[in-house]
């Protein structure tokens, strides 16, 4: 795998994994790993905000992944 393509692959792979599919299990994993600190306390306060900022971190990673990916497959042709 050409190492333009394996960045695209880590960037959509990071992008999978904020997934709004999966933001139950993220605000969760969140929950449990910030709990009893600062960063916990804002979570559970603006558990929106939290969602929507994990929304963009998913479509920003998605769009640069495919971006990266869509280059590479230009430049081998």
């Amino acid at each position: 795998m050409r190492r333009g393509n394996r960045r695209a692959v880590a960037w959509l792979v990071g992008g999978f994994l904020f997934c709004p599919c999966h933001l139950p299990i993220t605000l969760a994993l969140f929950g449990v790993l910030f709990a009893g600190t600062v960063l916990g306390a804002v979570l559970q306060q603006y558990v929106l905000l939290v969602a929507l900022l994990t929304t963009a971190i998913w479509l920003a990673a998605s769009w640069y992944g495919l971006r990266l990916m869509s280059r590479s497959t230009r430049a081998v042709k």
